[in-house]
């Protein structure tokens, strides 16, 4: 398994706020951080396949 990238760690806080802090207005912040890490997650996993490719 390869090591936490700063954007897991960045969707992981999300998730983390979204269950620890719902009433504090941190719910947004994590919906958000949980977005963006599945879109990073899916553009670095096409990319990872492109580069495959041309090796």
């Amino acid at each position: 398994m390869e090591p936490l990238t700063w954007f897991h760690r960045v969707g992981y806080t999300g998730i983390a706020a979204c269950l620890l802090w719902p009433r504090m207005g941190v719910h947004a912040v994590g919906v958000a951080g949980l977005i963006l890490f599945v879109l990073l997650e899916k553009a670095l996993h096409k990319r990872r396949t492109v580069r495959a490719r041309r090796e």
